[in-house]
């Protein structure tokens, strides 16, 4: 028993140092694209407008699912005002990039929602595949986030007009008013990480009794006399028999020989 508490100890504490990592690459990550729509602001404020363009594009090419993508890409189309730089840029894209890439291009769409909500739903499913029979009331709840999870997942694609999503328009067109709010999408988007995080540092294993982990491999009523006097000094070390209850078990047993 204690083996395995330390076991699973250090498996915590290692994912704990991993996602403390993760959690500071995620600032700095934020931090630096913060960082570049500031820049691009300040060149679009001094009539510096390409120079503007290609921060921006940098922003989105650079970090794609940062909060900061959204405001650039509003920043973006209000840069576009000028029809030559609209089509040169259109026709750029076209040429760089084949049809699907260009509707998957982070400036056009938020990459946050649209691959966090399906990597989400696979992780919660292999949370639950992994804790049933072992932890079930962890593996229901991650079911249960698993579908909800998947549900997300087509409304976010639906929304985005892609086939996957398309049986499920119904949904997207209710929920206009809060998908068209890129804030509180990404907010929600997070919110399904986060939960999803904790729920992999779920142990797999469920905790057995340490007097069930130490009777293990040991039966509760031997059959054979003289492994019943290895069990019964098994269970004075562990009941502790006074010297009088252990001298008349053991003289029972000994009877029988």
């Amino acid at each position: 028993m204690r083996k395995r508490w330390m076991t699973n100890s250090a498996w915590r504490w290692v994912a704990g140092a991993v996602y403390a990592a993760l959690v500071i690459a995620i600032v700095r990550y934020e931090f630096n694209a913060r960082a570049l729509l500031l820049e691009a602001q300040e060149q679009a404020a001094q009539g510096h407008t390409a120079e503007a363009r290609q921060t921006l594009e940098r922003l989105g090419l650079s970090y794609p699912i940062a909060m900061s993508v959204p405001p650039a890409r509003q920043a973006l189309q209000r840069l576009e005002d000028d029809a030559v730089w609209a089509f040169e840029e259109q026709e750029r894209l076209t040429t760089t990039f084949p049809t699907p890439l260009a509707e998957l291009h982070p400036l056009a769409v938020d990459w946050l929602p649209l691959w966090g909500w399906p990597a989400c739903g696979i992780a919660l499913f292999i949370v639950c595949l992994t804790r049933l029979g072992r932890r079930n009331g962890w593996a229901a709840t991650a079911l249960v986030m698993s579908i909800i999870a998947v549900g997300g997942t087509l409304v976010v694609w639906g929304w985005y007009g892609y086939p996957i999503g398309a049986w499920f328009e119904s949904v997207p067109a209710r929920l206009t008013p809060v998908l068209q709010q890129a804030d509180t999408l990404y907010l929600a988007t997070w919110v399904l990480i986060v939960v999803t995080a904790a729920m992999l540092l779920c142990p797999v294993v469920r905790p057995v009794p340490e007097d069930d982990e130490t009777h293990r491999g040991r039966p509760d009523s031997p059959n054979d006399p003289r492994m019943a006097l290895e069990y019964l000094d098994a269970q004075r070390s562990e009941r502790k028999f006074t010297n009088v209850e252990y001298a008349r078990r053991r003289n029972a047993i000994l009877m029988q020989i």
